[in-house]
C-alpha cells in the first residue's frame, strides 16, 4: 500500500493540479506546487498588458486634456488679438478722418490764398492784410494738427498700456492653467 516518496509527490502534484486548475495551493491539501515557467510568463504578460492599457488610457486622457487646453488658450488669444486689432483700427480710422479733414481745409486755404494773391496783386495793403490773416489761420491749423497729433499719441499710448495689461492678464491665466495642467499630469502619473 505504500509507494515510493517520489511517486507520492508526483501524484499529489497531479491531484492538486486537477483540484485547483493550472496549479497552485489548495487549502484542503497541505501539498504545495510551484508555478511553472509558462504560468509565470503568462502572468507577466497579463500584468504587462494591464499596465500598457492603463498607461495608454492615461496617455489618451492627457492628450485630450492637452488639446482642449491648447484650443481654449488659442481661442482666448485670438479673441483678444482681434479685439485689440479692432481697437487699433478704430483709433487709426478716427484720427485719419480728422487729419484728412484738417489737411483738406489746409489745402483749401492754400488754394484760396493763391486765388486772392492773383486778384489782389495790385493792391499791396489788402494783400498785406490778407497775408497776415492767412498766417494766423495757418498757425491755427498747425496748432490744430499739433493738438490732434498730441491727442493721437496720448490715446495710442493709453491703448498700448491697456493692451499690455491684457497681455499680462492672459499670461497670468496661462501660467495658472499650465500649473494646473502640470499638477494634473503629476497626479495622473502617480
Amino acid at each position: 500500500m505504500s509507494q515510493k516518496p517520489s511517486n507520492n509527490r508526483r501524484n499529489g502534484a497531479k491531484n492538486l493540479k486537477e483540484k485547483t486548475g493550472a496549479g497552485g495551493y489548495d487549502p484542503t491539501d497541505c501539498r504545495f506546487t510551484f508555478f511553472t515557467d509558462d504560468l509565470a510568463k503568462k502572468m507577466e504578460s497579463s500584468f504587462e498588458a494591464d499596465i500598457n492599457k492603463a498607461l495608454s488610457a492615461k496617455r489618451k486622457r492627457m492628450e485630450v486634456y492637452t488639446k482642449s487646453s491648447l484650443k481654449t488658450s488659442n481661442l482666448k488669444i485670438e479673441q483678444i488679438w482681434k479685439a485689440q486689432q479692432n481697437d487699433r483700427n478704430k483709433l487709426t480710422d478716427d484720427y485719419s478722418k480728422q487729419f484728412t479733414t484738417v489737411f483738406q481745409q489746409w489745402e483749401s486755404d492754400v488754394q484760396k490764398y493763391k486765388d486772392q494773391e492773383d486778384k489782389l496783386g495790385n493792391m499791396f495793403r489788402q494783400q498785406q492784410k490778407l497775408f497776415q490773416q492767412m498766417r494766423v489761420v495757418q498757425g491755427q491749423r498747425l496748432k490744430t494738427v499739433k493738438q490732434l497729433l498730441d491727442q493721437f499719441v496720448k490715446n495710442l499710448e493709453e491703448l498700448e498700456s491697456s493692451h499690455s495689461a491684457q497681455h499680462s492678464t492672459i499670461q497670468n491665466e496661462l501660467r495658472k492653467e499650465m500649473a494646473l495642467f502640470q499638477k494634473k499630469i503629476l497626479t495622473d502619473t502617480i
